[in-house]
């Protein structure tokens, strides 16, 4: 599959911003506290195959698969392809991310 890149990496401001589809439920939901966040993206590979155990929770609008978790988490995972670091201190439900990460290593 062909998609065009999400944004432009190693440019500076090279992020392209969108909205990603979360699939509501998961932890990745729960821990940002929304279905439909802002995530700030400049990649230009992204998953094709999933690893064992792994299960697609998020996509962005052209189908890339934008976040990851553990089918039967064992323990504490959670994955994103966007670069939350770059809206976290405006967003909240980006900030929420390393709250939860922070709370997970207590």
């Amino acid at each position: 599959m062909h998609v065009e890149p999400h944004g432009r990496p190693g440019e500076p401001h090279g992020g392209r911003t969108q909205e990603v589809t979360i699939e509501p439920g998961t932890l990745l939901a729960k821990v940002m506290g929304t279905n439909r966040p802002v995530a700030t993206c400049h990649h230009h590979q992204s998953v094709s195959e999933l690893g064992s155990d792994l299960r697609v929770v998020a996509r962005a609008d052209d189908g890339i698969i934008e976040g990851l978790e553990l089918i039967d988490a064992g323990g504490w995972l959670l994955a994103v392809q966007w670069h939350p670091e770059d809206t976290a201190g405006a967003d909240p439900a980006n900030q929420r991310l390393f709250d939860a990460l922070v709370a997970e290593c207590h």
